[in-house]
C-alpha cells in the first residue's frame, strides 16, 4: 500500500472505485482541505495499470472522445471546455476508465507561415470566468481536449487546429508566468505591490504542485500547445444529473445512452 492509499484507507475512503471523489468520506476530507482533490488526481497519475487496461484504454478512449467531439461540432457550441470535459469524464467513468479534470492555462503557438499570433488561455486574467481552459487526463493519455477548435477565435486560427486532442505526450513544456497570467493581470498585481513570485502568491503550494502535475507540451498539425495545470476539478453531480452539457438538445446521459453506448458496442464487436 502506497502513501496515498494508506491515507485514503485511514480516512475510510474506498479508493478501489473509479470516481471515489464521490465517496462521502472523501468529500468530508475535501471540506477540511480544499486541495484534497489534488490527491485523487495524483493517485490516478501514480496508479499501476494492467497491460490489458492500457490496451483497452488506447483503443476505446480516443473512439469515445471522437464521438463526443462530433456531437459538440454538430451542436456548434463554442467555449464549452468545462462542460464537455465534465461530460467526457463522467462517460469515461461509466466505461471503467480512470480520469481527472485539470483546469489551467493553454498557450498555442502556430507555424510561422500562418502569421497567426500565439493564443493564450490564461488562468489569471481580468474579468469573470471560471478557468482559463479545462481538459481531461485519462492514462495513458496526458491530454484530451475536445473543445480546442470550438473556441471563439478572432481570426482564422481554427483552420490550423485539429478537431480535438487525444495525446499521450510526456514532453515537459517550458513555461513562464506569462503563459499563466495575462498582461492586464500582471499590471493589477503590481498595483497591489506584488513584484515577484507571482505564482506562489496565486497558489502557495505551486512548487510542489508543479512537481506532480508537470506542464505538458503537445505537438500536432505543426502546432505547439502547452497545457499547464494550475488546479484540479471534478463533476459535482452524477452523470444522470449533468445538464450543463446539452448537445443538440441531449443532456450528457442521453448522449451516452443514445450515441456512445450503441456505437461503442459496434466498435467492440468489430475489433474482437
Amino acid at each position: 500500500m502506497n502513501r496515498l492509499e494508506a491515507e485514503f484507507a485511514a480516512a475510510g475512503i474506498d479508493f478501489s472505485k473509479i470516481g471515489f471523489y464521490d465517496d462521502p468520506m472523501f468529500m468530508a476530507c475535501e471540506q477540511r482541505d480544499n486541495k484534497y482533490l489534488e490527491k485523487y488526481a495524483e493517485y490516478i497519475l501514480g496508479k499501476e495499470y494492467t497491460p490489458e487496461y492500457i490496451e483497452r484504454a488506447k483503443n476505446e478512449i480516443p473512439f469515445i472522445a471522437r464521438l463526443l467531439n462530433e456531437e459538440l461540432i454538430k451542436d456548434g457550441r463554442l467555449g464549452a471546455c468545462i462542460d464537455i470535459s465534465i461530460g467526457l469524464s463522467r462517460i469515461l467513468e461509466q466505461e471503467g476508465f480512470w480520469n481527472y479534470i485539470p483546469k489551467g492555462s493553454l498557450t498555442i503557438e502556430f507555424p510561422s507561415h500562418s502569421k497567426i499570433s500565439k493564443k493564450y488561455f490564461w488562468t489569471v486574467d481580468i474579468g469573470n470566468f471560471k478557468a482559463g481552459h479545462v481538459w481531461v487526463v485519462a492514462p495513458p493519455f496526458s491530454v484530451i481536449d475536445l473543445s480546442i477548435k470550438q473556441q471563439a477565435y478572432p481570426d482564422n486560427a481554427g483552420e490550423y487546429l485539429p478537431n480535438f486532442i487525444c495525446s499521450k505526450s510526456d514532453k515537459i513544456a517550458i513555461i513562464n508566468d506569462s503563459d499563466i497570467i495575462s498582461p492586464e493581470a500582471f499590471l493589477a498585481m503590481k498595483r497591489e505591490g506584488i513584484r515577484s513570485r507571482w505564482m506562489y502568491y496565486i497558489k502557495p503550494n505551486w512548487g510542489e504542485f508543479q512537481r506532480i502535475f508537470r506542464p505538458i507540451q503537445v505537438e500536432e498539425n505543426n502546432l505547439s500547445l502547452k497545457y499547464i495545470t494550475t488546479g484540479i476539478s471534478a463533476p459535482d453531480m452524477p452523470i444522470e444529473k449533468v445538464e450543463t452539457l446539452k448537445l443538440s438538445g441531449k443532456i450528457t446521459i442521453e448522449v451516452y445512452n443514445d450515441i456512445i453506448i450503441p456505437k461503442l458496442k459496434e466498435f467492440r464487436a468489430a475489433n474482437k
